[in-house]
């Protein structure tokens, strides 16, 4: 994704960011369609990895996303109310 060079952010102003409003969209694809949920996060560096902890009630079907591996897309908006 093209981002404008007046947008771009270094690692540590996207980990602050994250850890500031850790409220998310996460994003994943069941067979052939997006699946998304809005998630409360944990954000933290451990050796130079960004991790992000959060739960996932056990009657969402997106839960399965992580049962098969599979790449998924975390969407920070920044501040909300």
């Amino acid at each position: 994704m093209y981002i404008p060079k007046q947008y771009q952010m270094d690692h540590d102003e996207a980990v602050q960011l994250m850890k500031s409003n850790p409220f998310a969209l996460l994003i994943s694809v069941d067979e052939h369609r997006p699946v998304a949920t809005h998630l409360p996060l944990e954000i933290r560096e451990q050796d130079g990895k960004i991790y992000a902890t959060g739960h996932i009630a056990n009657g969402n079907m997106q839960k399965d996303a992580f049962n098969t591996q599979r790449e998924v897309l975390l969407v920070f908006q920044g501040p909300h109310a």
